[in-house]
Parts: C-alpha cells; structure tokens; sequence
C-alpha cells in the first residue's frame, strides 16, 4: 500500500470528526471546526461545504448543523435488522404485561448498541436511546453478550476497547470480568449492580442464534431498592428466559423461511 492509499481514509475519518463534533456541539461554525479538528479554515469549509452538498449537513444563519438524513439512514439500518424485528413486538408485550424497563441490545465492533428500549417508570429518565454505543463490560446486557462470544473475541474487545469504569462498581480487571463471565454462562444471565449507573440494577439474558449478526441481549433494569436479590436471581430469570426461547425460535424461523 502506498502514500496514496490512505489518504481517502483519513479524509472519511475528518469527515466523521466533523460529524461528531457538530452532534456534540449542536451545530457550529467554520472557526469552531476548523479548531475542533485542528484543519485550516479553507480546509475546513470546503469539508463542510462537500458534506452539505451531499445532505449529511446542513447550513443555518449561525452555523452547520448535521441533517435528519443520519436519522433515516438510522431507521432504515435498524428496520432491516432481524433481531430488531423479531424483538420489538415481544419486548413491547412483555414490558405490558410486567411494567418493567426493557433495553434491546446488540454486539456491534465491539460495543454494546441500543436496538430499542422501553421505560415504563417516568420517574427514572435513563431510558437509552435508539443507537446508544457503550462499554460491553459496563452492564448487564454488555456482560451477556461477552460471555455468549469466543473467548478470543472477548480478548480482542477487551484489549482494543479496554475496561474503563464509569461507576466505583464497574469490573476494570481483566481476571474478574472473565471470571464473571464464566458464572454468566453457567446460570445462563448476566446481573450489574450498580456497574453502570448508580443506584440502578441490572439483569440481563442473551439472544443467540447460528447469524452472528443477532448476537444481542435484552436487559431489564430499575431501582436498586426494588430490584432485590431475590427479584434478580429467582423471579426476572425466569421471565427472561421464556421470552429469550420466543425470541430466539422467530429468530430461528425467519432464517430458515428467507433461505427456502
């Protein structure tokens, strides 16, 4: 590969710092830009200039702004993914029938990704949202899915991504969070207290099926005074695991039906 080769690259990579930055900030100017990426003003504009010309940005009175195109490019990805379409109508069914807090989650580079999720108590307001990326290591969801993954896996997301700690109870050494995941695998669930986001519990169940494209997790989370040992360990297995083996068998059925 010559010096050629990668300049494409890294003009992608300034774009999405472009794109990101915009997100974060809610929109700014050439100079905030230009100073965020650390490009030339010209450089910069002319970046922002080609990214408005293809709809990804937006020019207001004060500045660029990223476009809803990101939001039905979004909507689109998601409705194609089987894991979602299998899901959302049982999860939707399942958080009335039980009042719980539901999150849809899938493997994706490394990363824990929001699919879908469902907040039946407004007092909480921590419901993700819909394209959420964070730690696999830092909740019950993300603990699922790593302990249903190739040991190897675990190892490389484990050494590119890390295990940082967002909470004083976040596993950040490598022994215990595979020690961990071994007991995952044994009682077949996941469980974070307080790992994520103080004062709030976690339970989670994996979603497998052959793809590996639907490695994912459903995660039901709520106050730590309500979500008891008892709650963690006997009741919410159980209920989780009848709607993993639904999920999991119209997983299995879609697959079959699209190669016939």
């Amino acid at each position: 590969m010559d010096a050629s080769d990668t300049v494409p690259i890294q003009s992608l990579r300034t774009a999405k710092d472009i794109i990101d930055f915009l997100v974060e900030n809610d929109g700014a100017g050439v100079t905030e830009t230009a100073e965020r990426i650390d490009r030339p003003l010209s450089t910069t504009h002319e970046y922002l200039s080609t990214l408005t010309e293809i709809g990804y940005v937006i020019r207001g009175d004060d500045g660029y702004y990223v476009s809803s195109l990101h939001l039905s490019i979004g909507t689109e990805v998601r409705s194609q993914d089987p894991l979602y379409a299998a899901a959302k109508p049982e999860i939707d069914k399942f958080a009335a029938e039980t009042d719980n807090n539901i999150v849809l989650l899938k493997e994706e580079n490394g990363y824990g990704v929001t699919l879908y999720s469902v907040e039946n108590d407004d007092s909480m307001r921590i419901q993700p949202r819909a394209g959420n990326r964070n730690y696999l290591h830092i909740n019950a969801g993300g603990k699922a899915i790593l302990a249903s993954l190739p040991h190897e896996r675990v190892e490389e997301i484990v050494e590119r991504v890390g295990l940082d700690a967002v909470t004083e109870n976040t596993i950040t050494d490598r022994e215990t969070l595979f020690e961990e995941l071994e007991t995952i695998r044994e009682v077949g669930y996941a469980v974070s207290r307080e790992e994520d986001i103080v004062g709030i519990h976690e339970i989670a169940i994996p979603i497998l099926v052959e793809d590996a494209r639907n490695i994912g997790s459903i995660l039901v989370y709520g106050p730590a005074s309500e979500f008891t040992d008892e709650r963690l360990t006997e009741e919410l297995p159980e209920a989780l695991s009848r709607l993993k083996n639904v999920l999991e068998f119209n997983l299995t059925y879609a697959q079959y039906s699209t190669t016939q």
